[in-house]
């Protein structure tokens, strides 16, 4: 279990985030709303039954694995998602000073693992970017932010950008966002926060360009990406309509694959749900083919709901209409970039 580091890919970043060796593990400091929810989402999916074929909550989140502190949560124990090296991680990892003692820690999959060279971007859901919990000063704050940003006028904000490749783009159409573009030395473009909250309902949708087509991807697979992400944005509304939550700062992912040669291995095939899970939870302990379930192969676009520091159930008090709107106008900025 040794070789834990920060993460490679992340639009907006977590401090303190970790990955392990192999890449398919994520690990970031949480919250007990956090682990709470991820644990409630896990013992409803236990308790609906099979066969249901309208998408559920989780499968719009990262895989849940368990807690390093304190202790694997007994919804992971009991779907057998938590191997014994997991549950191992706690001690050593505790042991070494890799992770705090005095702080909780979310144990997921690392929805980046097995991409080459993706392009991603964090987008904050919501007008509203605080609970009941949060103090009267930083209230006042996001309520600024949300005010002064397109939180307020679209309930969505972009919180950060990676584009893979060396070609800064056209940036003329925004204002003053030179000093938050910049090129890494792994060879992406990285858009900040700031650069996000420059955006506007004048060129928000000139950024989106940028996110899918701003790249070496022929135009079939652009349109492919596109064609997905809106289709997943669909059944991601849908979804939030049957469900009663509310969730405050949250954020849907978006990836995309920019090696061709993956592209090609994969016959630009792209489902839209992918079931690329780190570890196989199959009953059977005595499945020999456990090793090479493990090594499932990632695809080759997401979309994934994250960051749930802030999010409950709500029963009796229907959907979450704060990012349903959300949804719904990024679900019509992707539509107005697929072409007939």
């Amino acid at each position: 279990m040794d070789g834990y580091t920060k993460p490679q890919h992340q639009a907006a970043g977590h401090d303190g985030a970790l990955v392990d060796s192999s890449g398919a593990i994520f690990i970031k400091p949480s919250t007990d709303d956090e682990i709470t929810f991820y644990t409630t989402v896990q013992e409803r999916l236990e308790q609906e039954e099979n066969g249901d074929e309208e998408s559920k909550l989780t499968d719009w989140m990262p895989l849940f694995l368990g807690t390093l502190q304190p202790g694997i949560s007994k919804g992971a124990e009991k779907t057998q998602q938590v191997t014994d090296d997991i549950k191992q991680l706690e001690k050593e990892q505790i042991a070494k000073g890799i992770v705090d003692p005095s702080k909780k820690y979310l144990v997921i999959q690392n929805l980046l693992h097995g991409f080459k060279k993706p392009a991603i971007i964090d987008i904050k859901l919501g007008a509203i970017l605080y609970d009941e919990k949060t103090s009267d000063e930083k209230k006042k704050r996001l309520e600024d932010v949300s005010r002064s940003t397109t939180s307020g006028s679209l309930h969505y904000r972009v919180c950060g950008m990676k584009l893979y490749g060396t070609t800064i783009p056209d940036l003329s159409c925004f204002n003053d966002v030179e000093e938050h573009v910049v090129k890494d030395d792994d060879g992406y473009i990285v858009f900040d926060k700031w650069y996000g909250r420059s955006l506007t309902l004048e060129n928000i949708s000139e950024n989106f360009k940028i996110f899918f087509c701003n790249n070496d991807l022929p135009n079939e697979i652009q349109q492919i990406v596109i064609r997905n992400t809106f289709t997943r944005l669909q059944l991601l509304y849908n979804c939030l309509l049957s469900e009663e939550v509310r969730i405050r700062s949250g954020s849907i992912l978006l990836a995309f694959e920019n090696d061709v040669d993956r592209w090609k291995e994969m016959q630009n095939e792209d489902p839209i749900f992918k079931d690329d899970l780190p570890y196989d939870d199959d009953d059977d302990e005595d499945d020999e083919d456990d090793e090479d379930d493990e090594n499932t192969v990632a695809p080759l676009s997401l979309l994934s709901l994250i960051d749930f520091a802030h999010a409950k159930f709500t029963p009796g008090q229907g959907h979450d209409e704060d990012i349903v709107v959300g949804v719904e106008n990024l679900m019509n900025i992707v539509e107005e970039l697929i072409k007939v």
